[in-house]
């Protein structure tokens, strides 16, 4: 009896067209151009502007005649003389300003005085004989200098405080080796001498001594 092969060509037939698929998606497969690859950049963290530091603030010390004397008072760094009076209460009517550089820079550690005004003299007014006079106050009036020729016997030195040599300073009144030196560490410590006031910041010298060595130093 003969047997009925159809069934199996159909199989056979089956199996190489599944191979034939199969080829074909290999060869597409292996001619498929390879995946570009992506690559990501993070971009690197800015650095924060570091802070600046602010100045510390400073103390200066105000005597004299002003509204509240004999305190230590803070303030701003930068600041100047006008803004310690401010701090100190403002200068009282009878305080003599002109002595006084307000718009000097104030430093850390200063001593900043403020001086009185002269006392107003009195005067007598004659009258009648046999009465008594009478005073009556006036206003003092500082006497105008007169200008001594240097080549006279009588002329005063002025020694330029910002300047001088340590010998120009032992010529001052009451300045001494140890004053002299201080001076001049002061200065270079420290800058410019302004004002009056600020000579006090020197250890050792006091109101009374720049009161009295006003007619002998400049604060060019």
């Amino acid at each position: 009896m003969k047997r009925d092969t159809a069934p199996a060509i159909s199989i056979l037939l089956l199996l190489v067209a599944v191979l034939l698929i199969f080829g074909a998606a290999l060869l597409l497969f292996a001619a498929r151009p390879p995946a570009a690859s992506i690559q990501v950049f993070t971009p690197a963290p800015s650095a924060a502007p570091t802070p600046t530091a602010s100045p510390a603030p400073i103390l200066v010390y105000v005597t004299g005649v002003v509204a509240h004397p004999n305190a230590v008072y803070v303030l701003p760094y930068g600041s100047r003389v006008q803004d310690a009076l401010n701090a100190a209460g403002g200068a009282l009517p009878s305080a003599d300003l002109s002595r006084l550089n307000l718009a000097a820079v104030a430093h850390d550690g200063d001593q900043i005085h403020v001086y009185e005004l002269p006392s107003p003299t009195h005067t007598l007014i004659p009258t009648l004989p046999g009465a008594t006079p009478s005073p009556v106050s006036t206003i003092f009036v500082p006497a105008a200098s007169t200008e001594i020729p240097l080549a006279t016997s009588n002329a005063v030195h002025v020694v330029r405080i910002n300047s001088a040599t340590y010998e120009e300073l032992l010529t001052l009144p009451g300045i001494g080796p140890v004053l002299a030196e201080r001076i001049i560490e002061y200065r270079t410590a420290r800058g410019r001498i302004s004002f009056p006031d600020a000579l006090m910041n020197v250890r050792g010298i006091g109101p009374a001594l720049v009161e009295s060595l006003l007619d002998y130093i400049s604060f060019e």
